[in-house]
């Protein structure tokens, strides 16, 4: 089986978000659960790098960032000074994301959003030496996100976009999740009255 791929086409990738989605095909390429991987959807206003449905490991938000050490000025736990511009912390960034699904997903009180619900700030130029000889470890910790340096990425496992334990999500609840963050029209077949 492999993933299903929902792409939202008005939008072009950056190289960062391209070299993603090439390593998620890749990873999920012979997978042996249903996985919806969404891209650059849109959901309570915002446009999301990816979202990731797994019914093994869950729901994970992924946000990419293309940031060399030398673009990056300097960093807070709120916002990052770059070389040209202002922009959020990606890991405050994420958190808002995470909010939104928490706010979407507590629609429905069965599902257990803290246990499947995951993100990862993914830098594609940015290895680890460069986040601690730049003190910013410290300004992207946080309790339940985590971020992947870019030197990690030739050998990330699934396991790694997710939280530690599997969520393992019937088809209804995968369905339930579906329905709630991208509504989906569903056809019903309708009889005919004639035969």
């Amino acid at each position: 089986i492999k993933a299903n791929i929902i792409k939202n086409d008005s939008l072009d990738l950056t190289k960062g978000e391209n070299k993603v989605l090439s390593i998620l095909k890749k990873l999920y390429e012979h997978c042996e659960n249903e996985v919806f991987i969404y891209v650059q959807p849109n959901l309570g206003g915002k446009r999301m790098d990816f979202i990731l449905l797994d019914s093994k490991r869950g729901l994970s938000v992924l946000e990419v960032k293309d940031w060399s050490s030398s673009y990056i000025s300097s960093m807070n736990r709120i916002e990052a000074m770059l070389e040209d511009r202002k922009d959020k912390n990606p890991i405050h960034q994420l958190n808002g994301y995470m909010n939104i699904i928490k706010g979407v997903l507590s629609l429905d009180e069965d599902i257990n959003v803290e246990s499947i619900a995951h993100g990862r700030v993914i830098f594609t130029s940015l290895a680890e030496i460069h986040i601690n000889s730049r003190d910013f470890a410290r300004e992207l910790s946080h309790p339940t996100l985590s971020y992947i340096a870019s030197d990690r990425l030739s050998s990330i496992t699934i396991d790694e976009l997710y939280g530690d334990e599997h969520a393992n999500l019937s088809t209804d609840t995968l369905t339930k999740l579906r329905t709630l963050l991208f509504p989906e029209v569903k056809i019903n077949k309708v009889s005919d009255n004639n035969g």
